[in-house]
């Protein structure tokens, strides 16, 4: 199957610091995404992050009471800091697997999560790929949120309209809050919220 072009966290292991770094606590835009996912989901909910690198994003879930957590990551080196950064996710329910989506999503289950969710990485996906849009919107139960730059400026990025998109597979989009003026945001990040109608 053809891989993306990379993913967030292909990084190389001496570029990821150690413990005890700002990387191991959630920052501003982690906490926002959890409270998007607090706001439309309930804690039992099974959350899945495509491309979620060290795991911040899943630990400010984790802080806000979510337990059923699954991260796919492409970066070998990322996963093993996530362990380090958060054992006592590591060593809970949390599961985080290394693959490429490509690779990874046709593995899962119809509906096999209540909420699917990305940060800046379907970007990074190639056109070639275009394929796993229709995979994420299988495996999502009932939302999908995505937080994404839709018109990047350089080569290595692709653009999108994730609501044209998702909504070809049956979601509807019901909320577009204004992205947030927080540090890594940027001021061309969309925030859709999408919802499979019951």
């Amino acid at each position: 199957m053809q891989r993306a072009a990379s993913m967030p966290g292909t990084t190389t292991p001496r570029s990821i610091p150690c413990r005890g770094t700002s990387w191991s606590e959630p920052k501003a835009r982690s906490r926002y995404l959890a409270s998007l996912v607090a706001k439309h989901a309930k804690p039992d909910a099974v959350v899945f992050e495509i491309g979620c690198n060290v795991g911040m994003n899943l630990k400010a879930l984790w802080d806000a009471g979510f337990r059923n957590l699954v991260g796919l990551e492409l970066n070998p080196h990322a996963v093993e800091k996530f362990k380090v950064f958060y054992p006592e996710m590591a060593q809970s329910t949390t599961r985080v697997m290394v693959g490429s989506v490509e690779d990874t999503i046709p593995s899962f289950c119809d509906r096999q999560f209540d909420v699917v969710f990305t940060v800046r990485t379907l970007a990074h996906i190639h056109k070639e790929s275009d394929w796993v849009m229709a995979e994420i919107a299988r495996i999502a139960k009932d939302l999908l949120i995505t937080i994404e730059v839709e018109e990047p400026q350089d080569w290595k990025h692709f653009s999108r309209n994730y609501q044209e998109i998702f909504e070809r597979f049956g979601f509807r989009q019901v909320e577009r809050p204004e992205a947030p003026a927080i540090p890594k945001m940027g001021l061309q990040t969309v925030v859709r919220v999408l919802r499979r109608p019951s």
